[in-house]
């Protein structure tokens, strides 16, 4: 974009579906800010530097990191989803783009500007966030931060509460001098584990898992991790029957699918089990790319900060894993798919937005790949970086091993500014049978910890060998052998720092290793 508007200098935006041609007449609603930052956060994860890409046209290696300062809307005070926006319509798409600026700052540390704008950005949701906490309700649809007044038009979108708890404890750890944003992660939890209702309106509130288990883990509070993973997964109580139709009687089941469409497993996927496709013939479920891929982002890593959720997590990631590659057209017959011929002759690698339980054009059975575009008639095709932008998020955690069908998962790649931690990987066993698993050695002669369990599952300085039971998880730390161990407060460390949040207290299979004293010299 060379016009310069707002921002001053030339940006770039990526178009978030297939084929609408006039997506580029109005430059400034061409592109979002979900889609655009999701595509390069995806990019940090997988190890390219985003700050110094080669693009068509352009001599020199180019800072794409830097150009998404644009969606910073001055007057607003945030990141919003498109240039020139204004908030006050929904707070998943306003958001968003804040808890994306923060990982790129996390990821891209050189970019001052970027960080600088996340800073005041932050500051301005801690404004809205403290008042939301002193009226004592955050079930509205957005927030208007210019006229600073919550607003609700036609529907709410109460797990709010979740993304800014996340965005206030990321900017925390940031910027720990600044007691406002640790003030309103802990008002925001407290609200959020005050409701009795199920407040998941898209997927913010998987950050409200994260955001509770990190603030129960380092600060000792107590909110109930397990009843906000269990809203991700159940049926969410703020949806009906089409997302903004609250009648309770006709919620459209969003949260995580089940079992099988037609033929084929659909486990894991994020979306509707009875949406409204198109006639009650027709009706069933509908289960979306970008909010599967991006529920991995918060829940692996929260993990590593409560352990009770690790097999749960765990097995949802292999469903979700094995079902997600049914987004993409070379995974479907081309009869269960609405835009084969465009995908045989461009690209496989840009999944369809959804997938349908039934042809939503026939009533015959599914799965079918489609999207809103031709279903709602805006667009000619329903593949779009839009619902891929994230899956970098699952390309960057999942990892195969030798084990048929046993994933190894990294819990600390999506955890941003985090306090120094050792390797974890997340381990769960499908099978019917143990599974043998090898995990290649660290670098060091390490042992390593099982945070589920409570054990030593090895000590080597080459790879180790693991056997996992069935439907276990194994929570794998990888500890070097030369620090010392030591015990406090529920806590496991090595050296000074922290291996496992909730260890038992001091036993031989502890002292095994060493002293049960806390050593605070740095590792």
């Amino acid at each position: 974009n060379e016009t310069k508007a707002p921002w001053g200098e030339t940006t770039f935006g990526l178009p978030s579906y297939v084929g609408m041609r006039n997506q580029w007449g109005v430059f400034g609603n061409a592109h979002e800010g979900i889609v655009t930052m999701g595509v390069l956060l995806s990019g940090a994860l997988l190890g390219h530097d985003m700050t110094r890409r080669a693009v068509p046209g352009s001599p020199e290696p180019v800072n794409l990191v830097r150009m998404q300062e644009a969606y910073f809307a001055q007057e607003e005070g945030v990141f919003l989803n498109r240039i020139g926006w204004q908030s006050g319509g929904s707070f998943w798409y306003e958001l968003t783009p804040s808890i994306l600026a923060g990982a790129l700052v996390a990821a891209y540390p050189g970019e001052e500007t970027l960080a600088e704008k996340w800073h005041a950005s932050c500051r301005r949701w801690a404004e809205a966030a403290r008042h939301l906490w002193q009226i004592n309700d955050f079930n509205f649809q957005a927030y208007d931060l210019r006229k600073k007044q919550a607003v609700v038009r036609r529907w709410r979108e109460p797990d709010a509460a979740a993304g800014l708890a996340f965005l206030m404890q990321m900017a925390h750890a940031k910027w720990p001098e600044e007691q406002a944003f640790s003030n309103e992660t802990r008002h925001s939890l407290d609200w959020l584990s005050a409701q009795d209702r199920n407040p998941n309106y898209e997927f913010l509130a998987t950050f409200g898992v994260y955001a509770a288990a990190r603030c129960n883990a380092e600060e000792g509070t107590h909110y109930d991790v397990g009843k906000v993973f269990g809203w991700c997964f159940e049926d969410s109580a703020v949806r009906g029957i089409g997302p903004h139709l609250k009648d309770p009687a006709k919620s459209d089941g969003w949260g995580v699918v089940n079992g099988r469409w037609g033929d084929c497993d659909v486990a894991g996927l994020v979306g509707v089990s009875r949406g409204a496709l198109s006639t009650p013939k027709m009706r069933g479920g509908y289960a979306f790319a970008m909010e599967t891929f991006a529920y991995a982002w918060p829940l692996v890593a929260a993990a590593r900060y409560d352990n009770r959720i690790a097999r749960a997590v765990g097995k949802w990631m292999h469903a979700a894993a094995h079902s997600a590659r049914l987004f993409y057209p070379d995974q479907l017959p081309p009869a269960k798919q609405s835009d084969w011929a465009w995908a045989s002759k461009h690209s496989t690698a840009i999944p369809y937005e959804g997938l349908m339980e039934k042809n939503n054009r026939t009533g015959e059975p599914g799965p079918f790949a489609s999207g809103d575009p031709s279903n709602q008639g805006w667009g000619p095709i329903n593949l779009g970086i839009y619902g891929g932008a994230l899956s970098g998020v699952f390309g960057a955690i999942v990892k195969p091993t030798p084990a048929a069908g046993v994933l190894a998962l990294d819990t600390r790649r999506t955890d941003f500014f985090a306090k120094p931690s050792f390797p974890t990987t997340l381990l769960y066993n499908p099978r019917f049978e143990t599974a043998q698993v090898t995990l290649p050695a660290v670098g060091e002669p390490t042992r390593v910890w099982d945070a589920v369990a409570n054990r030593w599952i090895g000590d080597a300085a080459s790879d180790i060998e693991i056997a996992i039971g069935p439907d276990v998880a194994v929570l794998a730390t990888f500890i070097p052998a030369r620090l010392k161990l030591g015990f406090e407060h529920g806590r496991l460390y090595a050296g000074n720092i922290i291996a496992d949040y909730s260890a038992p207290p001091p036993a031989p299979s502890i002292q095994k290793y060493g002293p049960t004293t806390k050593e605070t010299s740095t590792p």
